[in-house]
């Protein structure tokens, strides 16, 4: 059987405190309109197996108006070939016009806003097959 732990730190709960909802950064920071349902990758891009890409096509599908998140790597070519892997599974599965659509909807944010992205977020997705640690 699978399980995940996860442990914190008191440093890293000192990092990560609470904010109030009016101390979060607009949406609109994130490329995102104020009214927009978003889900927010909680992995790494370089944790995101193939597998992924398929639940991640099938959200976008399933909620037309949702948004996914994905926090940025550093290391600038992890993003692109993350992103260049689901635009050829999107390709392989929709129209030009399609893929472009959902591909539009998929947000690379910045790790330092990685707080209010996850506050403001309506779900969040863990990276199946492989967890955090």
């Amino acid at each position: 059987m699978y399980s995940n732990h996860h442990i914190l730190r008191p440093a890293a709960l000192a990092r990560q405190a609470p904010r109030s909802p009016s101390a979060l950064l607009p949406k609109s920071t994130f490329g995102l309109s104020e009214n927009t349902n978003y889900a927010v990758i909680l992995g790494r891009v370089f944790k995101l197996h193939p597998l992924f890409d398929e639940a991640l096509f099938h959200i976008l599908l399933s909620a037309p108006s949702a948004s996914i998140v994905v926090i940025q790597e550093s290391f600038l070519p992890w993003n692109t070939l993350f992103y260049d892997r689901l635009q050829s599974y999107f390709q392989q599965h929709t129209t030009p016009t399609q893929t472009a659509e959902l591909l539009s909807r998929i947000r690379f944010v910045n790790l330092d806003y990685y707080t209010d992205v996850l506050l403001q977020a309506s779900v969040t997705l863990d990276t199946f097959p492989y967890g955090g640690k």
